[in-house]
Parts: structure tokens; sequence; C-alpha cells
């Protein structure tokens, strides 16, 4: 009987990203290969970065706090493809050959022909828990896993009420970071993007802003010219649809702010209403001088 080859993104990783101790010192590592210091902050998500227009001081928190998760996702992708393409004769599992193959160079077309065939990671119907622990690393897997009520019910209104695409992530170098993005959709020359919010005045305030700098993040990166974005406003079932090109200029403006913040500028205020709620609010001095 003819066995079935595993598709690529499903092979094994090396033991290491399957547990947090192992990711936390190749982490550590990686820092070090690249000339950072440990509590430097390297590995970013777009979607993170694009909360600078929501609040500077969160944006920065978050990504300190997810730093492992999107470390995690940048060295199982990377190792993934640099198998699949051939660029390695097997799975490495010594911390620095891991670490090595990870930063070899691959080839965009042959990267983004492969994730696009693939229609990887996931449709917008995400994968069952036992699955992702299957084949992801430990940490993203945890993260996955834990997402609260209001995440899902996102992810549920996008399945009903976006539009569908391909969809895949990868990283890309920008200065001094690592930047992991997935994008709600792709097509061969256009980003797409979806977001829930609760009201109108929210989605003028803060969901398009950050749609569009997610948007525009993306469309730098994944090399497309278009956005096409859209804002489900939940109390009046309608939503909201922007088209434009793709702005450059937003895109370095987001990283411009959110290094500087990162380096230790002083944050821009938020409205005190951002911080009643906010999940990064421990240790947040801004929060400590606007909420009294």
């Amino acid at each position: 009987m003819r066995t079935r080859k595993q598709p690529w993104w499903k092979s094994p990783l090396p033991a290491s990203l399957r547990s947090e101790r192992g990711l936390r010192g190749l982490l550590a590592a990686e820092k070090r290969r690249r000339g950072f210091a440990s509590e430097e902050l390297v590995f970013v998500g777009m979607h993170n970065l694009a909360q600078i227009w929501w609040c500077e001081m969160y944006s920065v928190l978050k990504s300190r706090r997810n730093e492992l998760e999107f470390f995690g996702v940048y060295l199982a992708d990377r190792l993934r493809l640099a198998l699949a393409l051939s660029r390695i004769p097997k799975m490495p599992t010594a911390r620095q050959a891991i670490l090595e193959a990870a930063a070899a160079r691959l080839p965009g077309a042959e990267v983004e022909q492969l994730l696009a065939e693939a229609g990887w990671p996931a449709p917008i119907a995400q994968p069952a828990a036992e699955d992702r622990r299957s084949t992801d690393c430990i940490v993203e897997a945890e993260v996955a896993d834990s997402s609260s009520s209001r995440y899902l019910y996102a992810h549920r209104l996008e399945a009903t009420r976006g539009e569908h695409y391909p969809r895949y992530r990868w990283s890309f170098p920008a200065g001094r970071y690592v930047l992991v993005g997935e994008p709600d959709g792709l097509t061969s020359d256009l980003v797409y993007e979806f977001k829930t919010v609760r009201n109108r005045y929210f989605c003028q305030t803060s969901a398009l802003p950050i749609a569009c700098a997610q948007a525009d993040l993306y469309g730098c990166y994944f090399g497309r010219g278009r956005k096409r974005v859209q804002i489900h406003v939940r109390d009046e079932d309608a939503v909201e649809t922007l088209d434009a090109a793709v702005d450059k200029e937003r895109a370095s403006l987001t990283i411009e702010r959110f290094t500087n913040v990162d380096s230790g500028q002083p944050p821009t205020r938020p409205k005190a209403f951002k911080c009643k709620k906010c999940d990064e609010a421990e240790g947040c001095s801004v929060r400590q001088e606007t909420v009294q």
C-alpha cells in the first residue's frame, strides 16, 4: 500500500520548539546572534504593531508580551519552508543548526508559491485545538487555545460577514525588527483586512485607523499595491468597505512611532477611557498617570 506523503506544513518540528523552555532558550540565542540584549524586542506581529494607532504604550507592551509566540511561528514557518525547498536535508535538532537553518535565504517567489498552494496556515474557519498542537510550536498552540470568547466571536463574524480570499503567514525584516504578518486575505494585487466593532463611533476612531495601518503594513511587506478594508458595525449589522492604494508612508510612520516608544521615547498619552479595561494595564506608567 502506498504511503501518503505528509504535507510540508505539517513537518514535525524540533523538540525545542515544542516546549516553552526550549523556545525561550532559542530566542535568547537568536538575539545574541543578531547582536541584541535578551530584553530587547525583535519579533513583532504586524497586528500588534498597528495598535499604535489606538495607544502607543499598549502596542509596545502587547508586543513584548507576545514576542515568544511570534518568534515561535517565525521559526516554525522558516524551518518547514527550508525543508520543503531542500535548503536543508532534514529538520535540525541542535540549537545552532536550528537558528542557522531559519536564517537561510529563501527565494521569495518559491516561498509564496508554496504558501499560496497550501492555503496555509488555515482557512478562516479555525482548525481544532488538537490539530494546532500536532503541527505547531507549543507557544503558538497555547496562545491559540487560550483565545478569549471575543476573539472567537470575531472569527465567526469574519467567516459569515467577511469576504474569503487565500491567506497565509510570513515574516519580514524591518530595520531592527522581524515583522510577522497574516493578512485576512491576499490576491495577486491586494491585501484584505476585516474587523468587527460595536458601533460607528469606534469604527471611525479606532477600527478603521488600525485596520488601514495593518493593511498598509501587509501591502508593503507582501508586495501588494492595493488594500481592501472591511469593518463590520455590529449594532447596525452593516459592513463598511474601503478600497484604496496601500499607503507606504503610513506604514513607515507606524513603524517609526513604534520604534520610538520601544526605544524609550515618552508615548503619547491616550484618552482616559482607553485605560479603564486595558489588557496591558499592569506595569503601564501611562495608565497610572492617566487613571487617577
